[in-house]
């Protein structure tokens, strides 16, 4: 998780406001949208992981509208690694084995899956970029990850 945090910074570094805004297709989210949704998931998931209030409204693809720009995109990343620091910190193999509130999935199934499901979102801010990037010739990007 650190790592793709560190490379989304790194994706996002820079990038005028039009481009976090950018929407390869009308229904498609942006980079904005889909840092957002990852913030907002991860959040979710370390704070039910820490036995903590959880900000998540229940609606799927929550974040997705997001508009912040790249210093609160910068800001809640950073944010959210030091919240995955302190929870992780203090995680046991009880608590991993516990019944999420609710349901019959673990708190360890429970983080593989939202933290599974946040990579697959990371790959489509990769590719999000690269497709903003393709349709702004002119650009001369410094993010070389991955191409």
């Amino acid at each position: 998780m650190r790592e793709r945090h560190a490379d989304l910074v790194n994706l996002l570094a820079g990038l005028p406001q039009g481009a976090l805004d950018w929407r390869p297709a009308i229904a498609a989210a942006s980079l904005a949208g889909i840092t957002g949704h990852i913030l907002v998931v991860e959040e979710a998931a370390l704070r039910l992981t820490a036995g903590e209030a959880i900000p998540w409204p229940g609606a799927n693809g929550e974040g997705m509208g997001d508009r912040r720009t790249e210093a609160e995109l910068l800001a809640g990343l950073a944010a959210l690694d030091a919240l995955a620091a302190r929870v992780f910190a203090a995680l046991t193999p009880v608590r991993l084995a516990t019944a999420q509130p609710g349901e019959e999935r673990t708190i360890g199934a429970m983080l593989v899956e939202e933290f599974d499901h946040c990579a697959m979102h990371y790959g489509q801010a990769q590719l999000t970029r690269h497709l903003w990037e393709a349709a702004n010739p002119s650009w001369v990007s410094p993010y070389v990850h991955w191409r």
